[in-house]
């Protein structure tokens, strides 16, 4: 009788040790002995709109591990934020990732309450601290930047129409062809956000300013782009007396005139030129 005892013992001693050793790998929930990286599908996005548009985008959130019961992770609205809280809703804070799943998701959805143009603001999501897992350290904040967009703004393919660097031996001063980003600023204000010069000697890339004023584009004195030698020189700007003209009707195609001037002080010697793009609405 003894010994059956004894048997029935070890018996669930092991059972018990097994289900210890089950648990600690797939148990419920997050394990505090091995917690998982919780973490956001970006840092950033931009979701601005049409005058009287609304859109929409899905993100997630995601965990380095799979566990056997449901997560929850919260989302906090941060006090940086200045969205107009009238112009966006978000289908949950409290995200849940399924069991057995590695991430769960949530919408931002934008929308236009007044139906007049404003400068772009921005809604800050972040993770919420827990004690139950470790916070991604790049991916633990979303940044949405969002506004109504104007005419002249929005997705559009670049043709460099006149205009090639005369230095360095590249064969073409910028990236024609490709569809670029032009980000409405304010009612006259917009930016290229990444035009590229150079394209055969590497990614000379930053933003490029202009300026709608009447039925005229204006470039400020800037230094679009990055590089170095006389690619950090660049210089660009229009002038009065050769800006392109634009149609405020009918922003589909329009067209950028300016000049682009070396600095010789690097000892460049390079002779101003000028460039003519054209932007075809995307």
């Amino acid at each position: 009788m003894k010994k059956i005892k004894y048997i029935l013992l070890i018996t669930i001693s092991i059972i018990a040790f097994t289900s210890c050793d089950d648990d600690s790998e797939f148990g419920s929930g997050i394990q505090d002995s091995d917690p998982s990286i919780i973490s956001l599908s970006q840092s950033s996005a931009n979701l601005s709109i049409e005058v009287g548009e609304t859109r929409e985008m899905m993100f997630s959130v995601n965990a380095s591990k799979l566990s056997d019961t449901p997560r929850t992770i919260n989302l906090l609205i941060n006090d940086a934020s200045t969205l107009n809280p009238d112009s966006y809703s978000i289908s949950t804070t409290n995200v849940v990732i399924p069991a057995n799943e590695f991430s769960g998701s949530f919408i931002v959805t934008i929308t236009d309450p007044t139906g007049f143009p404003a400068l772009a603001e921005n809604l800050i999501l972040d993770i919420e601290d827990s004690p139950n897992y470790t916070t991604s350290e790049i991916l633990s904040s979303l940044t949405i930047r969002s506004g109504i967009l104007g005419p002249f703004s929005g997705s559009y393919k670049l043709d460099v129409l006149e205009g090639v660097f005369p230095g360095f031996g590249a064969t073409g001063s910028y990236e024609t062809g490709r569809v670029i980003d032009i980000e409405f600023l304010s009612l006259e204000d917009r930016r290229i956000t990444d035009l590229c010069y150079l394209p055969s000697l590497g990614s000379f890339c930053g933003p490029f300013d202009f300026s709608i004023n009447g039925d005229q584009i204006e470039v400020p004195l800037q230094a679009p782009g990055g590089g170095v030698g006389c690619g950090a020189a660049l210089l660009a700007r229009s002038f009065p007396e050769d800006q392109a003209t634009i149609d405020l009707e009918d922003d589909s195609v329009f067209q950028i005139i300016f000049q682009d001037n070396v600095d010789n002080a690097g000892g460049c010697n390079l002779d101003p030129y000028r460039v003519v793009f054209e932007l075809t609405k995307q």
